[in-house]
């Protein structure tokens, strides 16, 4: 397990509190390290040196600490297709490892149970979203409750994108009308849903489309300039194509909404 000095990390664009002990022994927060962001343990009586309870390259902001302070729980994603899987941290060795294989699954929240036994965990798939439990002795995976998703009406998620989250599609959609830096991309979004994504959560989604081939980068002086690839115009109107098979009727009504008040004035 890595450990860091507070001074190699606490220069980054975000620090958030994950959890507190329960025995008041040590705090979990959320901080970045080189644009992605892990989960460090920090000891009250030791302030200057985190532990990275999630080490790898791929992000993770948040997570469940079980009731006896021994195993953290987190979902790990991979940048920009926003699936996941359930890994475990046990705290007295620092040592990780996969819990639960979730293949295609969005995670939204993990926790544990009261009496630490089982995990429940919310998400969605491309066909369904679902509130589902893990039995940590049977090592099985049970469905509580489900609803059906939007590929269960003929919408099919396109493979160049999760439109679940809409991150990897609001990337190609803003950068495929003008060239733009890291930065832009984030304020663009942000103009759209109104809160700005951190670079912990961009950067890694950029990233990912760079290595699938549907962007490109080239550096002006200190930034990197982004524009789509022809792979990537293909995979823009793909995904823009099933956006409106989804959402289309809701974009209309908002016009008709519009055309009579202030209301919806975006649409």
């Amino acid at each position: 397990m890595r450990k860091f000095h507070i001074s190699d990390v606490f220069d980054v664009p975000d620090l958030e509190l994950v959890s507190l002990s329960h025995n008041s022994e040590f705090l979990l927060v959320s901080s970045n390290k080189d644009n992605v962001p892990h989960v460090y343990q920090i000891q009250l009586s030791n302030l200057d040196e985190w532990v990275d309870l999630t080490p790898g390259e791929d992000r993770v902001a948040t997570g469940s600490l079980s009731g006896d302070d021994s195993r953290f729980l987190f979902p790990r994603e991979t940048a920009g297709n926003e699936k996941h899987d359930l890994y475990v941290t046990y705290l007295k060795s620092y040592e990780t490892s996969l819990l639960v294989d979730l293949d295609s699954i969005r995670v939204f929240k993990a926790d544990w149970t009261p009496d630490d036994t089982s995990l429940l965990f919310d998400g969605s798939s491309p066909s369904e979203m679902a509130l589902r439990r893990f039995v940590l002795s049977e090592e099985e995976t049970t469905t509580i409750y489900e609803t059906s998703q939007m590929s269960a009406m003929g919408f099919v998620n396109p493979d160049c994108c999760d439109m679940r989250g809409f991150l990897t599609f609001q990337i190609l959609w803003e950068v495929g009308k003008e060239p733009l830096n890291g930065q832009q991309i984030a304020e663009k979004i942000a103009e759209r849903r109104g809160t700005k994504p951190t670079p912990g959560t961009i950067y890694p989604a950029i990233k990912d489309l760079r290595e699938e081939g549907f962007i490109e980068g080239e550096r002006s002086g200190r930034q990197i300039i982004y524009t789509l690839t022809d792979s990537g115009k293909r995979a823009r109107d793909e995904s823009a194509r099933y956006f409106y098979q989804a959402f289309g009727d809701i974009i209309e009504q908002c016009k008709i909404i519009a055309a009579k008040s202030d209301n919806c004035n975006r649409c």
